[in-house]
């Protein structure tokens, strides 16, 4: 007898060497970025109780101003084409880092569930963060089927099973993700703002059926 596990999602984790010897910095340098009022706050936007900065933008052509952002790029860079082979995309296509911006999030903050469709690649770098500020968690495309059916955490009350993976937020953590996988963080529960950074990947090249067979 066997059993066997059909349709894996692959997500990718890596960690920022000595992240330590440059977080300071990247706070402070953030900090100065970030606006003093959520231009985002009443709208409908999955950052609830935080601000944002766009760090770089590639469609603007914007350039990256600060040395240890531009460490941080180089990294997520390095290992989200890493990212595109593990998942065995088409060789035709480059990816590149197509847009970097930075979410601060206070006590009482939090991410509600969104996407970042048509992305090949997203993913968050944690500049401030442990579990307490909130925990990222991937949501399981079966989530709404397998709710349906007979799970349950708790058969007394019983209480549906949810299907969501739980990633823990660590300073110096890399999480890539598909785009079209939706996402969420809980509530910050600390005095602390959870700071990181999240990008999107876009992708450059032409693939031609007589090379592809």
């Amino acid at each position: 007898m066997k059993t066997i596990d059909i349709f894996p999602i692959t997500i990718y984790e890596a960690e920022f060497p000595n992240f330590q010897n440059i977080q300071d910095d990247l706070i402070n340098y953030i900090k100065s970025k970030l606006p003093e009022v959520n231009e985002y706050q009443g709208h409908d936007h999955p950052i609830k109780n935080g601000s944002i900065a766009v760090l770089f933008d590639k469609l603007k052509t914007e350039k990256i101003e600060d040395p240890n952002v531009q460490k941080i790029f180089d990294f997520i860079t390095e290992h989200g084409k890493q990212y595109w082979k593990t998942l065995d995309f088409t060789q035709y296509i480059d990816p590149y880092i197509l847009q970097l911006w930075v979410n601060s999030v206070p006590k009482g903050g939090f991410v509600a569930s969104h996407n970042h469709n048509p992305t090949a690649i997203s993913g968050v770098f944690y500049i401030n963060a442990e579990p307490s500020m909130g925990n990222l968690y991937l949501e399981n495309p079966l989530d709404l089927v397998l709710g349906k059916s007979i799970y349950f955490t708790d058969t007394e009350n019983r209480v549906p099973k949810r299907f969501n993976y739980e990633v823990e937020s660590v300073s110096g953590k890399l999480v890539l993700f598909p785009g079209w996988l939706k996402h969420f963080t809980k509530t910050n529960l600390t005095e602390h703002n959870r700071m990181s950074m999240a990008v999107n990947f876009g992708s450059t090249g032409k693939v031609y059926l007589n090379e592809m067979w």
